[in-house]
Parts: C-alpha cells; sequence; structure tokens
C-alpha cells in the first residue's frame, strides 16, 4: 500500500503539475494542485460532488487549477441531485477508488497540520461529511 500512496503523490507532483503548467502557461505550486485533490478526495471518496459555486468560494485563487484539472481529466463535472439546492454542477474525482488513495496519500500530512479544510482538522471535516451523509439520506 505504501508504494501505491508514494506513487500517486509522485504522480500528482510531477506529472500533473507538468500538464497543469503547460496548459496554464503559469508557474504554479504543487501544494496548490494537492490542497485540491485532498479536499475533493474527502468528497469523492463517497461519490460526492462539490457544488462549482462553493469550490469558488473556498478555492478563489485556484479555480484554474480545478479548470485545468478539468481538462486533463483528473476531475469531472456531475449533476448534483438535491432538493434544496436544485441541480448544480459539480466537480468530483471520477473514481471514489482513485479518491480514497488520494485522500489515504494525504492522510497523515493532513492530520499533521491544519491548513487544509480551511483551518478545521481532518477529524471535524470527517464529522461534518458523516452528518451531511446521514442527513441527507
Amino acid at each position: 500500500m505504501k508504494k501505491i500512496l508514494e506513487w500517486i503523490r509522485e504522480y500528482i507532483s510531477k506529472r500533473v503539475y507538468n500538464e497543469i503548467k503547460e496548459i496554464s502557461g503559469k508557474e504554479i505550486e504543487v501544494r496548490d494542485i494537492e490542497e485540491v485533490l485532498a479536499y475533493l478526495s474527502i468528497f469523492s471518496k463517497y461519490e460526492i460532488a462539490v457544488p462549482e459555486e462553493y469550490l469558488k468560494e473556498i478555492f478563489p485563487d485556484k479555480m484554474g487549477i480545478i479548470k485545468a484539472l478539468l481538462k486533463i481529466r483528473e476531475l469531472e463535472k456531475d449533476t448534483i441531485t438535491n432538493k434544496y439546492l436544485g441541480n448544480p454542477i459539480g466537480v468530483r474525482i471520477p473514481h471514489s477508488l482513485l479518491a480514497k488513495d488520494i485522500f489515504r496519500a494525504y492522510k497523515s500530512y493532513l492530520t499533521f497540520g491544519f491548513a487544509l479544510f480551511r483551518g478545521r482538522p481532518v477529524d471535524e471535516v470527517a464529522e461534518i461529511i458523516k452528518t451531511n451523509r446521514e442527513t441527507s439520506g
């Protein structure tokens, strides 16, 4: 398992980084890509797409990275069916198993610090997701 997680980190830091850099033509930080993918992995491992409007609020400076990830098919758009939200377009990692592996690859990093998820510890984010699933199901 450790080799798979190392491969994922290397894949993101090299291949994905280079493709996004080529598409955007700008200098970007690998950490920004990792932050977006780690955040989306929390929801995508349950096959939940995050509404684009929400991503614009929490990642206003990273929407170019999200668009590039969509273009190279590391992310996909999905229609969200929700009686309260209507049918907004959401973004997610295409495969839940890949999302689980991305989450695992960054889990120790995420639990070490509070930089991701806007200062919330991973346990709190997990509880929010669990509560959301229980109330929406």
